[in-house]
C-alpha cells in the first residue's frame, strides 16, 4: 500500500479596516496572520494587504493594491498526453510554503448607464513554487515503492523555485 496519512492543522486570523480619506480617495487596509502545523514543524506567516481607490467622478475610478500571500497546500500538476493529473501536497520539513507578493493597478469607466469597461494590470512574484522534478510524473508516485522505503519521498520527486507572472485583465459589460 503506497498511501499514508498526513495530519496537519491550519489556523488564520484576519482584520481589515475601510478608510475614507476624502471625497475622492479611500482604501482598505488588512492584515492576516496564517499558521500551519505539520508534524513537528510550524510555519507562521504575516500577510499584509493594502488597496487604494481614487474616484474623481461617477464615471471613472482607479485602484492600486499590494497583497502578501502564503500557501501551505501545493497543487502539483502533471500533463501527460490525454491524461492530466493533480495531487495536493502539504508543506513539510523539506517543502516550504509558497510565498507570493502581488501588486496590481487598474481603472474602470462607465460612460453611461448601460456600459461599463475596465482593465487591471498585475505582477506577482512567488518563492518556493513547487512542481515535479524534471522527468517525474504522478505515475512515479502511483507505481513506485519509494513512499515505503524510509526516504523522504517528496525530496525525490519535488523541486521548489521562484516564479514571476504578470498580465492584464479586461472587462466589458452591458447591462
Amino acid at each position: 500500500n503506497n498511501t499514508s496519512e498526513i495530519e496537519a492543522t491550519e489556523f488564520a486570523g484576519y482584520i481589515e479596516d475601510n478608510i475614507k480619506i476624502n471625497q475622492y480617495w479611500s482604501g482598505i487596509a488588512g492584515f492576516r496572520l496564517n499558521s500551519f502545523r505539520n508534524g513537528e514543524k510550524t510555519y507562521l506567516t504575516p500577510e499584509p494587504r493594502l488597496m487604494l481607490f481614487f474616484e474623481p467622478n461617477r464615471r471613472w475610478n482607479f485602484n492600486a493594491s499590494y497583497t502578501h500571500m502564503s500557501q501551505f497546500m501545493n497543487l502539483i500538476s502533471t500533463g501527460m498526453i490525454g491524461l492530466p493529473s493533480e495531487i495536493w501536497v502539504p508543506v513539510s520539513e523539506s517543502i516550504n510554503p509558497q510565498i507570493a507578493k502581488q501588486i496590481s493597478a487598474g481603472y474602470a469607466h462607465k460612460p453611461n448607464k448601460e456600459w461599463h469597461w475596465g482593465q487591471e494590470f498585475f505582477i506577482k512574484q512567488s518563492s518556493n513554487y513547487t512542481q515535479f522534478a524534471e522527468g517525474i510524473s504522478i505515475w512515479y508516485l502511483i507505481l513506485s515503492q519509494a513512499p515505503n522505503s524510509g526516504t523522504n519521498f517528496y525530496d525525490i520527486i519535488l523541486v521548489q523555485g521562484h516564479m514571476l507572472s504578470y498580465g492584464s485583465e479586461m472587462s466589458l459589460k452591458y447591462t
